[in-house]
C-alpha cells in the first residue's frame, strides 16, 4: 500500500516537475502566448493538460494547433475530433490545419516522414509570424520527451552528425519550446492513467518502417537487456554534456563570423585563418543569415565550400541548394540567390554586344559586366578591372555561349587551341562547361569570365593614347533573399 500511495503522489507531482523545468530553462516569459501542438497521442495530450494547469501560475495564454496530415483516413478524422473535444472541454482556442502529405511527397519526390516534418515546420513558422507582436511573444510547444532525445542522438550518430546533431534537441530553440524534454514517455503515460485519461493511438508508431521506430522497439531494449541498464538517461546526459560544448563553440563561431564579414561578404584571408571547425560553423551562420532559415545546407555542401574558397578565381561561383550560390568577388565571397535560369548557357544560346562605356546585363547568367576606356595608369594600379583588352577587339566582341570552332590562345602557348582542348586542360566538369560564358570576336575567344583571356588580347598601360584600351569588370548583383 505504501509503494502504491508513493507512486500516486509522484504522479500527481508531474505538473510541478514540468513547471520547475520551464522556470529553470526560462521557456515561457510572463504574458506570452503558447501554442501547444497536439496530435491526440499520450505525449501531446499530456502537454496540453499540463500547460492548461500551469497557464495561470505562470501567467501565459494557451492555445492549441492540430495538423491533419491526410494519411490515415477515418482514424485521422477521429484524432481531430478527439483534440477538438478536449480543447472545447478546457476552453482552449484551437486551430486546425489540413495538409496533403502524400501529394506533397509525390510532387517533391521526398519521403513522407520528411515532407510531413517540413510541412509542420512551415505551419508553425506561419502561425508564429501571424500571432507574434512586440508586446506578446508567441511560442510553439512540442511534446518531445527524454526518450525522443535518446532516439534522436542515436539517429544522428548513425548519420555521422557533428556536434550540433549529437547535442540533440534544445529545450528552447528560438520560438520552439519543449517543456517535457526532461520527462520519460512512461512517466507521461502513467500520469494520464493516474488521472483516468485515455489518449489516441497511432498504429504507425507500432511499425518498424521508420528508423526511429526500429531504435525504439529493438535497439534500446536490446541495449538494456545486454548491458543491464536503461540507456535513455545516459544518452540524454551525454547529449546535455555535448550541448554545453556546442554552445561554447557556437559562441566562438558567431564572433568569428562577425570578424569575417566585410559589407556582408566573407573576407577570404580572415576566413582561411580560422580553424576548420570554426570555418564550417561560419559557413552555416552566414547561410542562415542569408536564407533566413538555415536549412538544407548539408555537410557535403559545407566541405565543398571550404575546399573551393582557397582556389576560387574571381567571379567563379559554386552552386548551393535552393538556387543559391556562393560567388568569389576577389578576396571576398558572397551568397546570392539566382533566378533558376543559370544552370546551362548551352540550353539558352544568346549573343549580347558589349557596351563601351557602360554596363552589359546578361540575364541568362545572372551577370552584369561593366566596361570603360582606360585613360590613366592609376586605374590599372588600383586593380579596378578583371582584364584590360585591346579596344579594337572589344568593339567587335559579344558575350555569348559556346559554338563549334571556338578557339583561344592561352597564356604561355604559341598557338591557339580549340575551346574543347582548353576545357580538357583545365579539367572542367560537365556542369562548369555548361555554364561557360564567353566574350568573343567571331570564333576567337577574347575573355572567359572567371577563367582566362586570350593572351594576345591582354594589354598593359604604356603611356598609349586615350581610348586604346578597355577595362572590363563585373558588377556585383544586389539581391534580396
Amino acid at each position: 500500500m505504501t509503494s502504491v500511495f508513493r507512486r500516486q503522489t509522484n504522479m500527481a507531482d508531474l505538473p510541478d516537475k514540468v513547471r520547475q523545468f520551464i522556470e529553470d530553462k526560462q521557456l515561457i516569459p510572463e504574458s506570452s502566448e503558447v501554442i501547444a501542438a497536439v496530435s491526440g497521442g499520450a505525449d501531446s495530450l499530456a502537454l496540453l493538460l499540463i500547460l492548461h494547469q500551469l497557464q495561470q501560475p505562470l501567467s501565459f495564454q494557451l492555445s492549441c494547433i492540430h495538423i491533419h496530415h491526410g494519411l490515415r483516413g477515418a482514424e485521422a478524422d477521429e484524432d481531430q475530433q478527439f483534440v477538438a473535444a478536449w480543447c472545447k472541454k478546457l476552453n482552449v482556442p484551437l486551430v486546425i490545419k489540413a495538409v496533403d502529405v502524400r501529394k506533397q511527397s509525390a510532387d517533391s519526390r521526398k519521403g513522407i516522414e520528411l515532407v510531413a516534418r517540413d510541412l509542420r515546420r512551415q505551419i508553425f513558422q506561419t502561425c508564429l509570424k501571424q500571432r507574434s507582436t512586440a508586446s506578446q511573444p508567441v511560442f510553439v510547444a512540442l511534446a518531445h520527451h527524454l526518450d525522443d532525445q535518446a532516439e534522436t542522438l542515436l539517429m544522428h550518430l548513425g548519420r555521422g552528425s557533428g556536434l550540433d546533431g549529437l547535442a540533440g534537441m534544445k529545450a528552447k530553440d528560438g520560438s520552439i519550446i519543449r517543456p517535457l524534454l526532461h520527462c520519460r514517455r512512461s512517466e507521461l503515460e502513467q500520469w494520464l492513467e493516474f488521472c483516468s485519461i485515455t489518449w489516441r493511438h497511432d498504429p504507425t508508431n507500432d511499425d518498424d518502417f521508420t528508423i526511429r521506430n526500429r531504435l525504439r522497439h529493438h535497439m534500446l531494449p536490446s541495449w538494456q537487456a545486454l548491458l543491464g541498464y536503461d540507456p535513455v538517461p545516459i544518452l540524454a546526459r551525454a547529449s546535455d554534456n555535448l550541448k554545453a560544448d556546442q554552445q561554447l563553440i557556437q559562441s566562438l563561431a558567431e564572433q568569428a563570423a562577425n570578424q569575417c564579414l566585410t559589407n556582408n561578404h566573407i573576407d577570404r584571408d580572415v576566413f582561411l585563418s580560422l580553424h576548420t571547425a570554426l570555418q564550417a560553423r561560419v559557413i552555416q551562420i552566414l547561410w542562415c543569415r542569408q536564407t533566413g532559415h538555415g536549412q538544407n545546407l548539408e555537410q557535403k555542401h559545407i566541405r565543398a565550400i571550404i575546399r573551393w574558397i582557397p582556389q576560387a578565381k574571381k567571379w567563379q561561383s559554386l552552386d548551393l541548394p535552393e538556387r543559391w550560390r556562393i560567388v568569389c568577388i576577389g578576396r571576398i565571397f558572397g551568397f546570392e540567390k539566382t533566378d533558376g535560369n543559370t544552370r546551362s548557357t548551352e540550353e539558352q544560346p544568346f549573343e549580347i554586344p558589349l557596351n563601351i562605356p557602360g554596363q552589359t546585363a546578361i540575364p541568362q547568367c545572372d551577370r552584369v559586366f561593366g566596361a570603360c576606356w582606360i585613360t590613366d595608369e592609376q586605374d590599372i594600379r588600383q586593380e579596378l578591372f578583371e582584364v584590360i583588352l585591346a579596344a579594337d577587339r572589344c568593339l567587335r566582341s559579344v558575350f555569348r555561349t559556346r559554338r563549334p570552332g571556338d578557339r583561344i590562345r592561352p597564356a604561355g602557348q604559341r598557338k591557339s587551341i580549340s575551346l574543347n582542348q582548353w576545357m580538357q586542360q583545365k579539367k572542367l566538369s560537365p556542369t562548369e562547361r555548361e555554364q561557360l560564358l564567353l566574350l568573343a570576336d567571331g570564333s576567337d575567344i577574347v575573355w572567359i569570365p572567371g577563367y582566362t583571356s586570350g593572351v594576345e588580347d591582354v594589354k598593359t598601360y604604356q603611356n598609349q593614347t586615350e581610348n586604346t584600351f578597355v577595362g572590363l569588370y563585373v558588377v556585383p548583383l544586389q539581391r534580396n533573399p
